[in-house]
């Protein structure tokens, strides 16, 4: 009977044994599936954490961006404006300075050879008028006039007429003619590029190379936001593909379901 208590008691003790196992198992299982929610959780926190400062940096960077095109945009802008004004401006120098040549080439050889004096002098008595009135010799420096005055519309066959200093009334008076239209077409341009900041510049050429700078200046700037902007895209992608496998961890462990179960 002795030997039956004993045996009886072993056996009780044996089952407490591995009902205690059972449940040590069980709740090792619990704890080591708390951590690994409580870790899949915090993961998906730090991410959606890197996620939004990534989100928030790429729209900073998306208005940078903006600033930097509106910027390069305008000095362009300003920087075309200048060169048409100061061209126009030009234009309409040159054409009112060669007009007032040939004038004063006519009234020359009228005043020493009378109304005929085309008729009677030499085509070298013509250069040597409009020579002595500051028109240029060299075929190269007419071309140079030709071409520039072309720009502002200089009628066809006019700037045959300014190469070749041909020997002929009528011509050179509409040639004189042609060319007070063409100062009027260079002052117009000149009045729709006008800009109070082109008041009393005396360096033409500084002045845009200052603007040409300005420009390049932009464009660097422009191009720094971009690159930018490409890294901050490419971060952004891969925190959203790190947060999506981080929530799909999350979710396959199917923490939220066990734990409301418990």
């Amino acid at each position: 009977m002795r030997w039956d208590i004993i045996g009886l008691s072993g056996l009780a003790l044996a089952a407490v044994g591995i009902g205690v196992t059972i449940w040590l198992n069980d709740r090792n299982e619990r704890l080591a599936f708390t951590a690994a929610c409580n870790e899949a959780s915090l993961a998906v926190s730090q991410i959606r954490e890197i996620d939004s400062a990534a989100s928030a940096e790429l729209t900073e960077l998306e208005e940078r961006m903006k600033t930097a095109e509106s910027r390069l945009e305008s000095t362009k802008a300003r920087t075309v404006r200048a060169r048409r004004y100061f061209d126009a401006l030009e234009g309409e120098r040159l054409a009112s300075r060669v007009r007032s040549q040939f004038d004063a080439a006519l009234r020359e050889v009228d005043q020493e050879y009378g109304a005929s004096a085309f008729e009677i002098m030499t085509a070298d008595d013509w250069v040597d008028a409009l020579d002595d009135a500051g028109y240029p010799r060299a075929l190269a420096e007419r071309q140079l006039i030709a071409r520039q005055l072309l720009r502002f519309d200089l009628e066809d066959g006019a700037d045959n007429a300014l190469v070749l200093s041909i020997r002929d009334r009528n011509l050179t008076e509409r040639l004189v003619k042609e060319l007070a239209q063409v100062g009027a077409n260079a002052a117009t341009a000149r009045d729709r590029f006008y800009h109070p900041q082109f008041q009393g510049v005396l360096e033409v050429r500084g002045f845009i190379e200052t603007l040409i700078s300005d420009m390049a200046r932009a464009q660097t700037e422009r191009d720094t936001a971009e690159r930018n902007l490409e890294v901050s895209r490419s971060q952004l992608r891969r925190s959203e593909s790190q947060l999506r496998g981080a929530v799909a961890r999350y979710e396959a462990l199917d923490c939220e379901k066990s734990m409301s179960s418990s």
